[in-house]
Parts: C-alpha cells; sequence; structure tokens
C-alpha cells in the first residue's frame, strides 16, 4: 500500500551531540529537502558530474570547496529553491538560552511569575549572551562549559560536573557587574540550585535530552514544512543515535501533535547512502553551515558569491539578534514556496 502524504528529507551538519562548549563546530545546521526520489537523484547525478567526483556517496564537504557547485546549487537559479531549508543553531547562543530555559526561569516560575509570555525569556538570553563575555570575562567560558557538563546525560571524557560543583562556579559570579539586566539574570542564577537537582533526576529518563540541537531543529523544521503543505508530512532522517530511541521520537510526535496541530504519520531513520534525497539535504545543511560560519567568522561578504543561500534559512532559527543574523536574514523565497515549486 502507497504512503501518502509529503515526505520531508533531513540531515545534519555539525553536530557534536550535547557536547556545546567547546564545540567543534560553532553553528548546528539541518538540512531539509522535498523532493522525489527521481529528483533528488537528478540532483546529485549533476553534482557528481559537475564535481567529477566518484564517491558512491557525495558529501558537502567536498561540493563546499567548490564555489561553481556550491552557486548551482544554492544560487539564484537553485533547483532547490522552494524546496529545501536548512534551520541554524549558534551553539553559543543556544547554551545561554538553555541557561535562562533550565535554571532562570524555572525560579521565576516557582513565584508564579510567567516570563515566557512577552518575550522576557529571549530578552534575558540575549543579555547574557551579548554582554556575558566582556563583563564576565575567563569566568565566561567556564560558565558555559560547566552548564554543558552539569547538563548532558553523559560526557564523553572527564568527569561530569556535579551541582556542587557548578554552584561553587556561579557563587564566585559578581554581585554586581554595572549593568541592571545582567545583575538581574546573575542574581536569580545563583538561586536556582532546587531545579538543577531536580534536573539530574531527570537525566536517566530516555526521553530527556535538553542540549541536543536536534531536537528543536527537528521541531521547527517539521513545522515549518507543515505550515507550507496541505497534507500529513513523512520524515525520512540520517541515522542519529537520539532518534534511535522510540521514547524520544515519540516526544516529538507529541510536540507536534499537541502543540503545533500538525500530522507527521512517520518519523524513519534511513542509510543515507540508499537515499538521495537525504544526500541533498546533507548537502544543503553543510554548505549552508559552512558559509555561515564564515560570517560568523568575520568574513562579512563569504554571502556574496551565494546571495540566495539566505532563501534557504528557517526565519525561526536559534541565533541571537546580532549584526550577524541581519546579515543572515532569510529572504521570502522559503517563506511561500508554492505547490508547483514543490513538484517540479
Amino acid at each position: 500500500m502507497k504512503v501518502r502524504g509529503t515526505a520531508v528529507a533531513c540531515d545534519e551538519s555539525g553536530s557534536d551531540g550535547e557536547q556545546l562548549v567547546p564545540a567543534t563546530h560553532p553553528v548546528f545546521a539541518l538540512g531539509s529537502v522535498i523532493l522525489t526520489h527521481g529528483q533528488a537523484d537528478r540532483i546529485m547525478a549533476e553534482a557528481r558530474e559537475r564535481t567529477g567526483s566518484q564517491a558512491q556517496e557525495l558529501k558537502a564537504k567536498s561540493v563546499v570547496r567548490n564555489d561553481k557547485v556550491v552557486r548551482w546549487l544554492m544560487g539564484s537559479e537553485s533547483p532547490l529553491l522552494g524546496n529545501a531549508c536548512t534551520y541554524l543553531v549558534e551553539k553559543d547562543y543556544f547554551i545561554c538560552a538553555k541557561i535562562i530555559d533550565l535554571l532562570v526561569e524555572e525560579v521565576f516560575y516557582g513565584k508564579g511569575i510567567d516570563i515566557v509570555q512577552g518575550g522576557e525569556v529571549r530578552r534575558m538570553a540575549q543579555t547574557l549572551y551579548h554582554r556575558g563575555p566582556e563583563v564576565l570575562g575567563q569566568t565566561w567560558q567556564e560558565l558555559l562549559a560547566a552548564f554543558n557538563s552539569l547538563h548532558r546525560r553523559r560526557v564523553r571524557s572527564g568527569e561530569k560536573v556535579n551541582v556542587e560543583q557548578f554552584f561553587h562556579l556561579v557563587g564566585r559570579l559578581p554581585a554586581h557587574t554595572g549593568e541592571e539586566r545582567l545583575d538581574e539574570v546573575l542574581t536569580v542564577l545563583k538561586a536556582s540550585r532546587k531545579y538543577a537537582e531536580d534536573f539530574q533526576d531527570l537525566l536517566d529518563e530516555p526521553t530527556v535530552s535538553a542540549l541536543d540541537p536536534i531536537v528543536p531543529a527537528l521541531e521547527r523544521t517539521v513545522s515549518r514544512w507543515a505550515s507550507l503543505r496541505e497534507q500529513p508530512l513523512r520524515v525520512y532522517c540520517d541515522k542519529y543515535s537520539h532518534l534511535e530511541r522510540p521514547e524520544a521520537v515519540g516526544v516529538l510526535y507529541r510536540y507536534w501533535r499537541n502543540v503545533q496541530q500538525i500530522r507527521v504519520q512517520q518519523v524513519k531513520l534511513v542509510d543515507s547512502k540508499k537515499d538521495s534525497r537525504v544526500q541533498v539535504a546533507d548537502l544543503v545543511a553543510g554548505i549552508s553551515r559552512e558559509y555561515v560560519q564564515r560570517v560568523l567568522g568575520g568574513d562579512v561578504g563569504a554571502l556574496d558569491a551565494v546571495p540566495a543561500l539566505r532563501s534557504f534559512i528557517h526565519p525561526d532559527s536559534l541565533w541571537s539578534d546580532s549584526g550577524v543574523w541581519q546579515t543572515l536574514q532569510p529572504t521570502p523565497v522559503i517563506a511561500g514556496p508554492t505547490r508547483s515549486q514543490a513538484m517540479r
């Protein structure tokens, strides 16, 4: 029996799992495409021809070195315009947002104060991200790394930071920085120990992975495509450890059904070597991440070679409201691909 619905194929680039600080890559990207197998096969065949690659699976790291191929695939005449999207996560900003989400916001909520409505949560994350490095100096990176370690299920090397160690570091933060908004965040953070302890009790649950960017990236990518399509969705992803746990995928299903009120028929992990749609998603993610990281690193003209790349960027990406985001600001193309574009 043929499965109906719109197929969304996804792959990531720049993933370090829950390891956000220090990270191998400062940006996480989730590429997604809506293509038939035939469309994806033709795109990958042409990409191989243009690069001269004989590899069974052509990866983004090979394509990104060829500016002409990048311009063909993600330029103004791209065969993917309207059919592809990249969700970006700026990892340093993401972890600042998590400090507010998992600790600071919980303190306010415990007092009956809602800081989510009205955007105060986001403003606090922006304050921490923009002012923390300059005001706190070396302690800034220590704070992020300790929070990252404390809230991970497990660490790859060394010992996991415990609650006592984290709040010893937090206790060393200045009481008065001369900046009122930052002082407020740090004061509330110092009062959040109970919530850090409570979270440790949750880490054994298979559904919890608060720091892996794949979770918000998939939530919002699928929600975005659902808003642009009239059919239920089927999601195909390259193999990813967090998604191999049925309980974790169940959390995604509940989010789409109960929060977004959208219908996702299936989330299936596939072997990317056997699915050209996922291979195209890998190219979209990898190329986007590479060029975005160039901008983040100070090369403000990096997108001049591929200005249409902005059309692929998800407008709700997890990024600070910095000058870099203004440079990356998505253009309207991805905001409203037509059904004819989707089917070509």
